[in-house]
């Protein structure tokens, strides 16, 4: 939600040097302030006040423009936020119960997490200008009033992933390169970026896959789909363990992390891509291809029952054995 009202840009006019603060246009403007008419109606009547008094030309314009970019950079984080609600549900109804507000945007589901009570939010703080968009971190109390916060990573990047577990929050953002930081929330009244590695590419989901591992899915630098091992045992040194560039652009995982599925037994991770399903091996530190299964049409999910596993395309389902990879039963939906 963008909080930036018309009065604040008459704010913004009333502070130009070029108009003095004794004229006629001084005082029809705060009077158009106090008007209760729509925010439209106002800029309306405001851009004709300014051209009754010979505030059109170029070199007016011009500085306008740049009082209102330099008003946004100071006051980015009061313009650009999202409103939290939280409801009450019982006895089959669902109330409303407290209500809050973050600066910035979440990006996606991962971006809230709810610990101990308290609630951890994601955002990227952003203007119009995205080379300026700033990372929050915020931790919120019951009442939805925030508490403490991590402000200003990586600017000019946006948010693309975020995992919340227990006390450690991980937040990939992107530009040019991917981030990954890694945020102590032991102490939610002070919350603190503790480590960052840097990589090519990004990733949009993270999954923890053992402990101190992390396996994030993404895109490559060059577009393709790409699975990233994340060594985060040590919380001030994430490292990059291995990584692995699918054949494909994109993933489904992209598109939505129910298309992720893990075997921890294996230590396998299935990773849809185009036709085909990528079996990924993530033991020892390392991330190899174990298997490649092709089908006739995009993959969109994999599902596992005891020692076989389902394969959902968009015209088929495959029943594949995972310890060897023979091919069971195919259903064909659509030829």
């Amino acid at each position: 939600m963008i909080e930036f009202t018309a009065n604040d840009v008459i704010d913004i006019v009333l502070g130009n040097d070029m108009i003095q603060s004794d004229s006629t246009v001084m005082t029809e403007l705060r009077e158009l302030q106090t008007l209760d008419v729509s925010d439209e109606a106002k800029l309306t009547e405001l851009q004709t006040v300014l051209e009754k008094h010979g505030y059109s030309d170029n070199e007016f314009t011009q500085q306008l423009r740049r009082d209102i970019q330099s008003y946004t950079e100071n006051n980015r984080r009061d313009i650009f936020t999202s409103q939290i609600v939280s409801l009450d549900v019982s006895d089959g109804d669902i109330t409303p119960s407290e209500t809050g507000s973050v600066p910035g945007v979440p990006v996606n589901q991962f971006s809230f997490d709810e610990h101990d009570g308290e609630l951890r939010v994601a955002t990227t703080v952003t203007p119009r200008n995205t080379q300026e968009s700033k990372n929050d971190v915020y931790v919120l109390n019951n009442a939805l009033e925030i508490t403490g916060s991590v402000q200003g990573m990586a600017e000019g990047q946006r948010i693309y992933g975020v995992r919340f577990m227990g006390d450690t929050g991980y937040v990939i953002t992107y530009r040019q390169v991917d981030p990954l930081h890694v945020i102590d929330l032991r102490d939610s009244t002070n919350p603190e970026e503790v480590g960052t590695v840097k990589l090519p590419g990004f990733s949009e989901y993270l999954h923890q896959v053992g402990d101190g591992e992390l396996l994030g899915v993404g895109e490559s630098d060059g577009g393709n789909g790409k699975v990233v091992l994340f060594n985060v045992s040590d919380e001030s040194d994430p490292r990059v363990s291995d990584s692995l560039v699918v054949d494909e652009w994109s993933t489904a995982v992209s598109e939505s992390h129910h298309a992720f599925m893990t075997d921890s037994e294996l230590n396998h991770a299935y990773v849809p891509a185009g036709d085909s399903l990528y079996v990924i091996d993530y033991s020892n530190r390392t991330v190899t291809r174990e298997a490649v299964i092709e089908l006739k049409s995009s993959v969109k999910r994999t599902r596992m029952y005891n020692d076989e596993m389902v394969v959902f395309s968009d015209t088929e389902i495959k029943v594949i054995d995972k310890g060897t990879y023979n091919v069971g039963e195919t259903v064909t939906l659509y030829d």
